[in-house]
């Protein structure tokens, strides 16, 4: 943490720097021989700790002194390091010690978020749900890596993704124990709406944050009151299912997004009609515009001429 933090307060000058020094025995090509974390406690211990500063031929004077006295205000300033927590209904594997694989694009976004958000927070720690091996071998050529010590980005596993109730029942004692950590170490949590009310994830990050008092925001990426609806007419859906949803879990999931309306600081919707239903003029629910299309919703450009 210490590191992130002075390499952070070095970016926040315009001073570029970085740590690559990773120990044989916990490298990629390390582990492939038998290596392991642990093996070389003062190895691993010193390279979590290294800093590379800038040193180039041609380095002015007055560029060395820059860099110096940065490096020696961070010694006195106390930095408010922060975590931002952020939890989604997806799946990521851990590949090493210190990195895992996700979908390219959410990796792609966890980057620009760490970006955007600048020195001030020192981490961005990424709660999901764990890959299992079908899962891996099959997806594995489309996930991308990240390395969580060189990009500040860092991966708690939940629950098995796809895993069925009584499993996530049996794991429920251990997953709340985690997310209450979690929560508690964080300084901003984002969160997500629990559309899966037998696995509600995202709800149980959002209650520990309120009773904990952090700030939370959570997003709901799509409006689907009409679900059960679309899919009795279409026949994917018999009419009992059909009933079950529309007069049991529907009015549940209402009152569930009702409750987050009411008690988090923002609600973020990505359909205006839910921003008129469920905010009905409240400042702390917005409309967040990131659509989503499929291949076959965007028209050629002959179709707009």
């Amino acid at each position: 943490a210490d590191r992130a933090a002075l390499i952070a307060h070095l970016k926040a000058a315009d001073i570029q720097a970085t740590f690559h020094y990773v120990p044989l025995n916990t490298s990629s090509m390390g582990q492939s021989f038998g290596g392991r974390p642990g093996q070389c406690p003062v190895t691993e211990d010193i390279s979590d700790r290294l800093v590379r500063l800038p040193f180039f031929t041609g380095m002015s004077t007055d560029e060395q002194s820059r860099v110096i006295e940065r490096v020696c205000s961070f010694k006195t300033l106390k930095i408010q390091t922060m975590r931002y927590l952020i939890t989604v209904p997806a799946a990521a594997r851990r590949t090493s010690e210190h990195t895992f694989a996700i979908e390219s694009a959410f990796a792609q976004h966890l980057r620009e978020l760490k970006q955007e958000l600048g020195p001030r927070f020192t981490e961005v720690v990424v709660a999901m749900a764990r890959m299992d091996d079908p899962s891996w071998e099959k997806q594995q050529h489309e996930l991308t890596t990240i390395d969580e010590r060189a990009e500040q980005i860092r991966f708690v596993p939940l629950h098995r993704y796809g895993c069925s109730k009584g499993e996530f029942l049996r794991e429920t004692p251990q997953l709340l124990k985690t997310i209450s950590g979690l929560v508690r170490e964080a300084d901003l949590v984002h969160s997500h709406f629990s559309y899966d009310i037998f696995r509600p994830i995202g709800a149980w990050f959002c209650l520990f944050a309120v009773l904990m008092r952090k700030r939370v925001i959570a997003v709901d990426d799509i409006d689907r009151r009409r679900d059960a609806e679309m899919f009795y007419r279409t026949g994917r859906w018999s009419k009992r299912t059909y009933w079950m949803c529309k007069h049991i879990y529907d009015p549940l999931r209402d009152l569930l997004q009702r409750s987050y309306v009411r008690h988090i600081d923002m609600m973020l919707f990505k359909e205006l009609q839910q921003v008129e239903d469920y905010g009905q003029g409240l400042p702390h629910v917005r409309l967040f515009l990131d659509p989503n299309f499929s291949e076959e919703h965007v028209v050629n450009d002959q179709f707009v001429e």
